[in-house]
């Protein structure tokens, strides 16, 4: 997440909407880069000039729905819950809309 931010920070146009969305079906197991609290902290949007906007999914019953809650909101973005997958649809419009 921390490394999509960067790319579209990078790259940033103020005329069109930036956004990263993540789309996860377990939690976090990449050692090298595992400290939440680091990463509300470079993804909060509140704090940045130019910002760029992460959204998430969860889409299974192994997401860790409520960090990515903690994400999507410290990036002044949306979580969303299709642990189930028969919602998925109606998650993948909410999402859009929220654009």
């Amino acid at each position: 997440m921390r490394a999509a931010q960067r790319a579209m920070l990078a790259d940033l146009d103020s005329d069109r909407i930036n956004a990263v969305l993540v789309l996860t079906d377990g939690r976090n197991e990449y050692p090298p880069d595992n400290d939440l609290d680091r990463l509300l902290r470079d993804l909060d949007a509140g704090r940045l000039e130019r910002s760029v906007r992460v959204f998430t999914v969860a889409f299974s019953d192994q997401a860790d729905f409520g960090t990515l809650t903690k994400i999507a909101t410290a990036a002044k973005a949306t979580s969303h819950d299709a642990r189930d997958p028969a919602v998925i649809d109606k998650v993948m419009v909410s999402v859009i809309s929220d654009f």
